[in-house]
Parts: C-alpha cells; sequence; structure tokens
C-alpha cells in the first residue's frame, strides 16, 4: 500500500466544501467537491465553469480528470476545514 502526499491528503479534506479548481486549458470550475480520488480525479455539483473567454456556464455536476484538472485549488477558508483551531502555534513558519 503507498502513502499519499499532503496534496491530496488536503483535497480529500476539502471534500463537502466549495473549491475552485482550474483546468490545464485555462477553464475554471467553483462549486462543491463531491469527491476526490487519490488521482486527483475530481467529482463536483453545483458548479460554475467560466471559460477562458469569459463567457459562464451553471453545470449541475461535472467529472475532472486528474490530469486535466488542478493546476491550483482554491480553498478559502482552509482553516475553517480544519476545524478553525485558532491562536497560538497555528501559524506555519517553516524551518524546523
Amino acid at each position: 500500500m503507498t502513502s499519499v502526499g499532503v496534496p491530496i491528503k488536503i483535497l480529500h479534506e476539502a471534500e463537502g466544501h466549495v473549491v475552485t479548481l482550474e483546468t490545464v486549458t485555462g477553464e475554471v470550475y467553483r462549486g462543491k467537491l463531491i469527491e476526490a480520488e487519490d488521482n486527483m480525479n475530481c467529482q463536483m455539483s453545483d458548479v460554475v465553469v467560466t471559460f477562458r473567454d469569459g463567457r459562464n456556464h451553471q453545470l449541475d455536476n461535472v467529472f475532472i480528470r486528474g490530469n486535466k484538472g488542478a493546476i491550483g485549488m482554491g480553498l478559502g477558508g482552509l482553516d475553517q476545514i480544519r476545524g478553525g483551531r485558532g491562536g497560538r502555534g497555528t501559524t506555519f513558519r517553516g524551518g524546523r
């Protein structure tokens, strides 16, 4: 059994939340992440897709293959996904 990396773990934690995904062709999908697989395949619902020319389109469900998407995931409010633990020691500073 292989272990998954941190980006895949974050992607799984985002399931059930609204995310923004940009494909390699420049289309931007924003909607609720229903399921994410270890190969980065993503199933989303209630999606608004913005095409490269600026047009928007509403879609009920979308499946984006892992090698076509996820240039970047907009996970605004990642602290809310993790439970929103505030306070001392929650800021990543790098180093050891």
